[in-house]
């Protein structure tokens, strides 16, 4: 085997490994932003509101309210996904 197709390799290894701690690392990140209240993402969205409502610039006014959507998005998900934890804990055990 030739030098250069052993790091090849070796550098698809790495690529794939990468990746594979990117995903950890974004779930983290997704179930760190979920474990947190609804309240806060929407206090979140009203304090970017809050700041878009003093910029001049519109570029930088409809970032801001950008950014008060993505908010409001988190909370929405945020809810969504504690219903679905309360309602699959209100069941119960299957079969019971």
């Amino acid at each position: 085997m030739t030098w250069n197709v052993r790091r090849m390799r070796h550098a698809r290894r790495d690529l794939v490994s990468l990746r594979s701690y990117s995903a950890k690392r974004a779930l983290l990140r997704y179930t760190a932003a979920m474990s947190l209240p609804v309240s806060h993402w929407l206090e979140k969205a009203a304090e970017a509101k809050t700041i878009a409502a003093g910029l001049h610039d519109p570029a930088a006014r409809r970032t801001m309210l950008e950014i008060a959507l993505r908010y409001e998005k988190l909370a929405r998900h945020t809810a969504l996904a504690a219903g679905q934890k309360e309602h699959s804990e209100s069941d119960g055990p299957p079969g019971g």
